[in-house]
């Protein structure tokens, strides 16, 4: 920003059928400068510019670049909602997506088909008339791509939080990058909840179910797998996965997996 610089373009990883990969991320204090507009292009096309450069013959570009930021309102809204349990109705089975997604696209990979899917889960529920005995909450979270905020917060308020550290430099960090190897204070809720089950990464048929290392719960899912089998539904993996909200229960304690799948770009 101080050498005035007009904008910064990025090359994309390759992808099928000319796809353009588009990542990017700016500072969480929103007194922060938004920055240099920042740009990804084709590798082609990119590949290129470069070789073109490389020769010392002048490059031209002309950019359009418009953002608006809408700060007015700094909050991320969590969509929650739930089956009543019958006797059971104050102990949960929770299910959960995120609805943010990236700014480039549609955000139907990561993760419209995720919160399609818990919202189907849900209506099909409600179309055969099941009245389960435990409480089915769906929740779809929000800013789940700034660190799974929402999911965070959710839980924080009703199921537990980790213990506020005592170095300055890491309380000064957004609670979702500190580390978690601290006391837990857990909240009455949190006894309450049977599982969280999340849905997320990618838009492909679901091939399994990481276990986070919980040994005991791989024969519930090797029995719920079996009809599934041979749409490819058959594999159970004892590793952890990172990066969406499942995260946020497991850190308190409460039974949480996520599916894993065949990666789609459509």
């Amino acid at each position: 920003m101080d050498e005035h610089v007009a904008a910064i373009i990025d090359p994309s990883r390759a992808g099928e059928a000319g796809l353009v990969f588009v990542q990017g991320g700016a500072s969480y204090e929103p007194n922060t400068p938004a920055g240099v507009p920042s740009l990804v292009m084709s590798i082609e096309n990119y590949g290129r510019l470069t070789r073109l450069l490389d020769r010392k013959i002048p490059v031209e570009l002309e950019i359009d670049v418009r953002n608006t930021f809408y700060d007015s309102d700094p909050n991320a809204y969590n969509t929650v909602a739930e089956i009543p349990g019958t006797d059971k109705k104050d102990e949960l089975v929770i299910l959960g997506a995120h609805l943010d997604s990236w700014h480039a696209g549609t955000g139907a990979t990561d993760n419209a088909a995720g919160s399609a899917i818990t919202m189907e889960a849900i209506r099909i529920l409600k179309a055969i008339g099941f009245k389960p005995r435990r409480t089915i909450r769906v929740a779809l979270w929000s800013g789940e791509e700034q660190g799974l905020l929402g999911s965070h917060a959710y839980v924080k308020d009703h199921f537990g939080f980790h213990v506020p550290p005592t170095d300055p430099k890491e309380l000064a960090m957004p609670e979702w990058l500190r580390r978690e190897d601290i006391p837990v204070i857990l909240k009455p809720e949190q006894a309450k909840v049977s599982a969280y089950f999340n849905v997320d990464n990618g838009t492909g048929k679901i091939r399994g179910v990481y276990l986070q290392e919980n040994e005991a719960v791989q024969p519930v899912f090797s029995a719920w797998m079996q009809p599934f089998n041979d749409l490819g539904m058959n594999t159970l993996t004892m590793r952890n996965t990172g990066g969406t909200d499942h995260e946020s229960f497991d850190s308190v304690g409460i039974p949480a997996s996520s599916s894993f799948r065949t990666q789609s770009n459509t």
